[in-house]
C-alpha cells in the first residue's frame, strides 16, 4: 500500500480554465513523496506496474545517431588516400571549414611521406539537389579550394590535379538528406604511382589494399562510435505545466495521474521519443512528443528537497538545485551543408 500523498497547499491557487495559465505569483506545489524512488518517479497515481514498464513501452521514433567526432585518419591504398570523414564546405560555397583543416593537414603529411605517388587527383562531388550546372561549378571550385590548401600546406602542385565532378557520380540515389550528405564528398585519387612501386604491387612485395575495404573499415568505426554515443536506455520526463491533474497514457499504456505543476519521470526505458497523450482535470485533453533523457539526479517533486517556492511563471524543472527554476528547450541552429 502506498503511503499517503504529502499536500502543501498552494498559496494562491489559480482559477482553472479550458487551458490553464501558469500561476500569476509564487506557489508552493503539491508534492507526492511516496514514488521518489524506483522506475517511477512524481506521480500521484500510477495505473500502470512500474517494474514492467520498460518492457510495455516502444517509442514512436529512435534517437537520430549523433554525428561524432573521430580523429583524422586515412589510409593509403592502391587506388586511393581514404579519409575517415568528410571534407565541409561552407553552405552553397567552396569555403572550407575550419572543422576539415585537420584532416587535410594528414593528407598534406601522407602525400609528403610517400613520394612514390606521383600524381592525386582531387575530385570534387556535389549531391543531386539543384541545377546541374551550378553543381558541376560548385564541384570543380570545391576542389580547386582542397588543392590550393594543400600546396599551402606543402604539397607541389604539380602532383595535384582537382576535377570537379558535380552530380554525375552518386553514391547514394535516395531523396534524403543521409543521402545527399554521402554523395558531397571529396575523394584523393592516386593517378600515378613511380614504376618501382607498380612493380612492387604486383610482385606482392607491397600489400594491396583496396579502397573499397578502407572506406567500409572507416564506416564501420564511425558507426560503432555513434552507436556508443547513443545510450540503449533513459528516462522519459513527464512535465505538467497545468494548474490542474493531469492523467497520462505513453503510447497505449495509461501511466497514471501527475499533480498540477509537477514533474515525473518513467525511469530505464528505451531511448527514443515517445508519444505522450494528456487529459486534465478539467476535461481537456492534448498531446506531446517527449524525448528521452539521461537523468540520475532528485526531481521535483519526489526525493529531496519535497517542496519549493518559486517566482512568477516559473515550473520548477530538470535541475539539481530547483531554486533555479524552470529550464526551456534550447535550439541551437546548425550550418546547412550542400
Amino acid at each position: 500500500m502506498l503511503a499517503a500523498l504529502t499536500v502543501i497547499a498552494l498559496t494562491a491557487a489559480p482559477v482553472e480554465a479550458a487551458h490553464p495559465a501558469l500561476p500569476s505569483r509564487p506557489t508552493t506545489y503539491p508534492v507526492d513523496t511516496r514514488l521518489s524512488e524506483g522506475p517511477v518517479e512524481g506521480f500521484m497515481e500510477l495505473s500502470a506496474d512500474p517494474y514492467s514498464l520498460a518492457k510495455k513501452l516502444t517509442p514512436v521514433r529512435t534517437l537520430r545517431l549523433p554525428k561524432v567526432k573521430l580523429a583524422p585518419k586515412v589510409l593509403v591504398t592502391q587506388e586511393e588516400i581514404v579519409i575517415n570523414d568528410a571534407i565541409f564546405f561552407e553552405l552553397d560555397s567552396d569555403v572550407i571549414d575550419a572543422e576539415s583543416h585537420a584532416l587535410l593537414d594528414l593528407v598534406a603529411t601522407t602525400m609528403a611521406e610517400n613520394a612514390e605517388i606521383l600524381t592525386l587527383q582531387v575530385a570534387g562531388h556535389t549531391d543531386s539537389q539543384g541545377d546541374d550546372a551550378h553543381n558541376l561549378d560548385l564541384s570543380e571550385r570545391r576542389a580547386g579550394s582542397v588543392k590550393a590548401y594543400l600546396v599551402g600546406k606543402g604539397v607541389n602542385i604539380e602532383r595535384l590535379n582537382a576535377k570537379g565532378f558535380g552530380e554525375t557520380d552518386l553514391l547514394e540515389k535516395a531523396d534524403t538528406e543521409d543521402a545527399h550528405a554521402t554523395n558531397r564528398r571529396v575523394e584523393f585519387v592516386i593517378e600515378t604511382w613511380e614504376a618501382e612501386t607498380l612493380t612492387a604491387f604486383e610482385s606482392g612485395a607491397r600489400e594491396v589494399q583496396g579502397a573499397a575495404n578502407a572506406k567500409e573499415l572507416f564506416t564501420d568505426e564511425r558507426r560503432a562510435a555513434a552507436e556508443a554515443a547513443v545510450a540503449k536506455t533513459g528516462s522519459l520526463p513527464v512535465v505538467n505545466t497545468t494548474s490542474g491533474w493531469a492523467r497520462i497514457t505513453v503510447g497505449d499504456i495509461e501511466i497514471g495521474v501527475i499533480g498540477p505543476l509537477t514533474n515525473a519521470v518513467i525511469k530505464d526505458v528505451p531511448s527514443g521519443i515517445y508519444k505522450v497523450d494528456w487529459e486534465n482535470s478539467t476535461g481537456y485533453k492534448w498531446t506531446t512528443n517527449a524525448r528521452t533523457i539521461q537523468w540520475a539526479g532528485p526531481l521535483i517533486p519526489g526525493g529531496k528537497p519535497a517542496q519549493v517556492s518559486v517566482d512568477e511563471g516559473v515550473v520548477p524543472s530538470w535541475h539539481d538545485d530547483p531554486t533555479q527554476g524552470y529550464v526551456g528547450p534550447t535550439t541551437k541552429t546548425k550550418k546547412g551543408r550542400r
